[in-house]
């Protein structure tokens, strides 16, 4: 259950000296992580000026084959070993890149999928789109969780971590024909039938609507920072300093996910019934209450605890969640929504993202874990 033998020999000296190499390894992790979502805001003006201007299918369709091939590219890529620095320099490139594709992929789908949408069914729609999430972390989760229990460490380190990445390949083949399928908005159609459609969607949407832009990514904030939080930090500090295994975290991180689907669901429906607005501020008010035991459970060192606080803290975020879609399409003009709501995610999202840096580098290490001492404590 608990690993927590310094590997680097015996003594608080070495103890002390092997986290501080894992923090090291994870702020440089994290930072990575964080670069692709700097990128997301700059995608976001670029696809939201496209999805405003040409339309939204169009702009889905570019998302997703950018984001399907970047990350096919991420799985090929060369090691340290092999081409020295250029490896993580381009692992950061294509970082960028990814995140550039991904900051207009969320805001396309949640606008088309709403203006799809009868009004009064809205809300409903609304939380379809954010599915998208624990889907992902289910398959990416496991897919390490697999290649955990297939590959052993070695194996796995050298080119087991690829194979899910390669997956993304075949994915993306079966995301081009259901999106081929995919019909153009009507909204949209109808503002070039009647030639209302905007000629510089960015520079009026900052103009006229920089207010909407703060409320929007105050909505957004707590759903995306909560997700990041759980699935990247939690994972990190469960390995790393709390000494569970990679297969526990993963499998927490899996279950959790699965609950997310449930609970969008059934915070679209309640966003339907009480109203958007209501169900984010309740949700937030959840979380807040519910994070200090959710985390007490994580640092329990009883395997089917942690499940259960990964579990809680990302159903409670999963609420504000669910209805951030709701309110974010209705807080800008047809005519600018597609990069008025891709400016508020994208810089929630980037404020977000840094969050599992920060939480490395300024939560404490706790001196005992699951009622045992720390190699380090005194």
């Amino acid at each position: 259950m608990i690993n927590t033998p310094c590997r680097f020999g015996t003594g608080r000296r070495c103890c002390a000296w092997s986290q501080a190499r894992a923090t090291a390894s994870a702020l440089a992790s994290f930072a990575t992580f964080g670069v692709g979502l700097v990128a997301r805001p700059v995608g976001g003006m670029v696809f939201g000026h496209l999805g405003d201007r040409i339309g939204r299918r169009n702009v889905l369709m570019i998302t997703i084959v950018g984001i399907g091939i970047i990350t096919g590219l991420i799985g090929l890529l060369p090691n340290y070993e092999a081409i020295g620095i250029a490896a993580p320099i381009l692992l950061v490139l294509l970082r960028i890149l990814q995140g550039l594709f991904v900051g207009g992929e969320w805001s396309g789908a949640m606008t088309i999928v709403v203006e799809n949408a009868p009004l009064e069914k809205r809300a409903r729609y609304a939380a379809v789109p954010q599915i998208g999430s624990p889907i992902g972390t289910i398959l990416s989760s496991g897919g390490f969780f697999v290649m955990t229990l297939v590959f052993s460490a070695e194996n796995f380190n050298a080119w087991g971590w690829r194979v899910p990445f390669l997956a993304a390949i075949p994915l993306l083949g079966v995301a081009i024909v259901i999106r081929s399928r995919l019909e153009e908005s009507p909204v949209f159609t109808e503002l070039v039938e009647s030639g209302q459609t905007v000629t510089s969607p960015v520079s009026q949407t900052l103009r006229e609507s920089w207010r909407q832009i703060l409320v929007g990514m105050l909505v957004a904030v707590l759903g995306v920072a909560g997700f990041y939080l759980v699935t990247t930090f939690v994972v990190w500090y469960g390995v790393n300093i709390l000494g569970y295994s990679s297969s526990l975290m993963l499998l927490g991180s899996m279950i959790a996910a699965a609950l997310e689907i449930g609970v969008l669901l059934i915070g679209g429906r309640l966003g339907e019934r009480f109203g958007a607005s209501r169900v984010v501020i309740g949700g937030g008010i959840a979380s807040a209450v519910l994070t200090p035991p959710s985390f007490l459970l994580i640092v329990s060192g009883q395997p089917v605890l942690v499940v259960a606080g990964m579990a809680i803290a990302v159903s409670a975020l999963s609420f504000p969640d669910a209805a951030s879609g709701t309110v974010l399409t209705g807080l800008f003009p047809a005519t600018t929504r597609f990069t008025g709501v891709a400016f508020a995610q994208n810089a929630a999202g980037v404020l977000a993202g840094f969050l599992p840096l920060v939480a490395t580098a300024l939560v404490p290490l706790p001196a005992t874990i699951g009622g045992r001492r720390r190699c380090c404590s005194p």
